[in-house]
């Protein structure tokens, strides 16, 4: 378990330049496997080769007000329950920007699964075909970019 608070006002080191790129040899930026109760709110996240925040049987996990950019697949693929992104802004991915899965189709128990006030665009840019902006499965109701 991590838990980390960054003092008020903290940010890059001063010698960083504005747009610097960063390489990062991670397929995850933000990996998150059966966990709940998780928010993540006001980051800016860059630069996995693979996907930038990746939950997979997660419950309440709320991302907010985060800048997910510059990944080699998807911008955020979330599947689980009771978990969403709202007012994040989502670019220049190379395979979709959202994918956001949860509930069971078989049994109709519905996933909770969300997407409000989102702006994602500049997607595709490895995989050009099938790749949309937001991807949408299972059985969720709340949708609303």
């Amino acid at each position: 378990m991590l838990y980390f608070m960054p003092p008020e006002g903290s940010g890059p080191p001063e010698h960083w330049a504005e747009g610097t790129v960063v390489v990062s040899f991670n397929d995850t930026a933000v990996s998150l496997v059966d966990v709940s109760n998780v928010e993540l709110r006001g980051l800016t996240i860059r630069a996995a080769t693979h996907t930038g925040i990746e939950g997979t049987g997660v419950t309440g996990v709320h991302v907010a007000n985060c800048t997910i950019s510059g990944h080699g697949r998807h911008g955020i693929d979330l599947e689980g329950t009771n978990s969403g992104v709202e007012s994040s802004h989502v670019y220049s991915v190379g395979g979709s920007g959202m994918r956001i899965t949860g509930g069971e189709a078989m049994t109709l128990t519905p996933g909770g699964m969300y997407a409000h006030d989102n702006h994602v665009h500049h997607i595709g840019l490895w995989k050009r075909t099938y790749q949309p902006a937001l991807f949408w499965g299972g059985l969720s109701p709340s949708l609303s970019l």
